[in-house]
């Protein structure tokens, strides 16, 4: 089964060793994405090193941008 993946433009706001909170840029309010969610090998953003005031794309599974409403 393929897994689809959605492109997300965002700035990094806060971060906990296992999330980070985004702004993304077609949506009102902020939200948390796992890190381990996070396509390393597409995102232009490295989930485990951006901090806050980052900005760049990141990737995440459909499922996920489903669930937090982004998609």
């Amino acid at each position: 089964m393929r897994q689809f993946t959605v492109e997300l433009d965002v700035e990094i706001l806060a971060e906990s060793e296992e999330a980070i909170k985004v702004q993304v840029s077609d949506t009102e309010e902020p939200v948390w994405l796992p890190r381990s969610q996070i396509d390393e090998r597409l995102s232009e953003l490295n989930p485990y090193k951006c901090q806050a005031g980052d900005q760049g794309t990141l990737y995440i599974p459909e499922w996920l941008a489903t669930n937090k409403g982004l998609i």
